[in-house]
């Protein structure tokens, strides 16, 4: 019995079909709980950075404190994922399945696992390809999938 399935997105047309594909899963079992995850990456200054640069708020155009501007950054990043992810799930409202999402801030993939074994989660169910680049066009894993893949616990379906 499926009752958590992981679906990591990325906001693009491989974890679209991802989810899609989860949601037929969980209408055949009936007992089903999806997880939209979406992982943030962190965000740090650039190296050599000696703390005496000047910072703009993206919000409100004000100098601010490198910790604010961090802060402020992240907030933007969080904002952005929720409507995307809100955007994915939108089609699914009538389907009967109950959606989760969750947004984490890390290494995508290390995220992905930590998340999955915290959760409990059956089985993860993702996107094959990158949205970047050449990777698309080609047809190839992305690395993200194929480090979950590689060190998952439990069973890893892509989709392609």
């Amino acid at each position: 019995m499926l009752e958590k399935m992981l679906v990591p997105t990325d906001g693009s047309h491989p974890s679209d079909r991802a989810l899609q594909y989860a949601v037929k899963l969980a209408q055949i079992s009936k007992k089903s709980q999806i997880i939209l995850l979406h992982v943030l990456k962190e965000w740090w200054l650039p190296m050599g950075y000696t703390g005496k640069g000047k910072f703009i708020s993206p919000k409100t155009g004000k100098k601010i404190t490198e910790a604010q501007f961090t802060r402020e950054i992240i907030q933007v990043q969080e904002t952005k994922a929720q409507e995307s992810m809100k955007k994915q799930t939108k089609p699914y409202s009538k389907s009967g399945v109950v959606i989760r999402n969750v947004i984490l801030i890390g290494y995508p993939s290390d995220k992905i696992i930590e998340f999955a074994k915290k959760e409990k989660v059956d089985l993860i169910i993702m996107g094959t390809t990158s949205r970047k680049g050449l990777i698309p066009r080609i047809g190839a894993i992305g690395s993200t999938s194929r480090n979950v893949l590689e060190s998952s616990l439990c069973p890893v379906t892509l989709v392609h």
